[in-house]
């Protein structure tokens, strides 16, 4: 199967996240979690950028990956390209990146 932006955009849209810190609402991240770690490192891969990391559950002794997205300009650029596809995180998607043009421009 080949990645696309629709396809990334598909898995954000039912397994990701966009994070807005409390103390620092200007702080994003962006994650997307899932139990498969290959397609997790086929996302990686494709965008260029993101870290995986893992976690473990001691309670359902099951493992998690997440793929997270820290950096300012790599957000923009992910959500960017992900907005025209997304349904269910459209409208925080413009919310993150009316915040990330809203500091660029301070």
């Amino acid at each position: 199967m080949r990645i696309n932006d629709a396809y990334v955009a598909g898995f954000f849209d039912g397994e990701g996240c966009i994070y807005f810190r409390k103390q620092r609402p200007n702080q994003i991240t962006v994650t997307i979690t899932q139990k498969d770690k290959y397609a997790l490192e086929r996302i990686q891969h494709y965008l260029g950028y993101g870290a995986i990391y893992t976690h473990h559950s001691k309670r359902n002794k099951t493992t998690v990956y997440t793929l997270r997205i820290n950096r300012r300009a790599l957000i923009e650029d992910f959500l960017t390209r992900m907005k025209p596809y997304l349904w269910v995180k459209r409208k925080k998607t413009t919310q993150a990146l009316e915040v990330i043009w809203r500091r660029a421009s301070v």
